[in-house]
């Protein structure tokens, strides 16, 4: 059920896609034009613009662009950490780091003495093991002080496991407070994710680290799932889904309907469908939702919880429902 699921949520991006990025340029092959488009499918290539290289195939274009149903959006020859190191106060980047392989790690480039950094461990769409898939977004993230780490190597291939999360959080319990991870507060961590990686972060639930979970674009298959799913949560939940046009998006409403009434809770849809504005600059308002959603859960910032309780959510254009948001008691640093 998880592979057609994410086979249709693809197809839907194709649509979604199509008509702002050339044309389709045959259903089983053919290739882009100039300006971009689906190249086919099944097959065909990218073009120099950008666009859909193929759902099955295909390479992204030089330009980047989606290059394939699986591979997710594809790698820009220009690669590095977002387009502009992310909006807020610390210019961020990415590296890696041996102690944690198949992974990719967000940071600022030069962190003040006295900031500390709490963790957010994220899980991509599709399930990729490509820790650059999202990294507009997660550049954003790191930028207003947070390590971030993605499963996947940069510009990796193949699929992530929740596991492979479980690997971050240990990563940062034992190396917080030391070295490069001098700042980083292990005390504060959440796990998101989006698509089938949002499942992969309903995942870590149970493990008594993470204080927060975030839903992307995401929800369980069925009510059964969910209701066993929802039952395993005891932190604070956000849902961030992209309307009724987002192929997760009756999956993530049930998720919300089903939550239990002692789990604070916010669900947010903006009619932007499943790959929402993950691609945009700095990653659209998506990753603003997410960086208030961060600031609060984790930081205490009270101008960042005034997005979700108060009307700021809103005036952005998202369509809300909460409850039990006052239960939500973070200590600012």
């Amino acid at each position: 059920m998880q592979s057609v699921t994410l086979l249709l949520s693809l197809l839907a991006v194709a649509t979604e896609a199509a008509p702002q990025l050339g044309g389709l340029g045959g259903l089983f092959g053919g290739s882009g034009s100039s300006g971009g488009g689906l190249g086919g499918l099944f097959g065909g290539g990218g073009s120099s613009g950008g666009g859909l290289g193929g759902l099955f195939g295909g390479g992204g274009s030089s330009g980047g662009g989606l290059g394939g149903l699986l591979g997710g959006l594809g790698g820009s020859s220009g690669g590095g950490a977002g387009s502009t190191g992310g909006s807020g106060p610390y210019l961020a980047g990415y590296s890696t780091d041996p102690g944690l392989p198949g992974h990719t790690i967000y940071l600022p480039k030069e962190i003040p003495a006295d900031l500390k950094l709490p963790v957010l461990v994220w899980g991509n769409g599709a399930c990729k093991a490509d820790g650059t898939w999202f990294d507009e977004a997660l550049t954003e993230w790191a930028s207003h002080g947070f390590l971030v780490i993605a499963n996947g190597s940069p510009a990796g291939s193949g699929q992530t496991n929740s596991k492979m999360l479980i690997q971050s959080l240990d990563f940062v319990t034992k190396n917080a407070g030391q070295g490069k991870y001098a700042n980083v507060d292990a005390s504060r961590i959440a796990a998101a994710g989006q698509s089938c990686g949002g499942l992969e972060a309903y995942e870590t639930a149970a493990d008594p680290r993470v204080k927060a979970i975030g839903i992307f674009n995401s929800g369980e298959f069925s009510d059964s799932a969910s209701r066993q799913t929802v039952a395993t949560l005891k932190q604070p939940v956000f849902y961030f889904l992209g309307g009724s046009s987002d192929i997760a998006y009756e999956n993530g409403e049930r998720d919300y309907k089903n939550l239990p009434r002692n789990i604070p809770s916010w669900k947010g849809n903006l009619d932007v469908g499943h790959m929402a504005t993950w691609a945009e600059v700095n990653g659209g308002e998506f990753a603003v939702g997410g960086t208030n959603w961060l600031k609060w859960l984790l930081r205490g910032d009270a101008q960042a919880a005034q997005w979700f309780t108060g009307n700021g959510a809103q005036q952005a254009g998202w369509k809300v429902e909460k409850k039990g948001l006052e239960g939500i008691q973070t200590t600012p640093i």
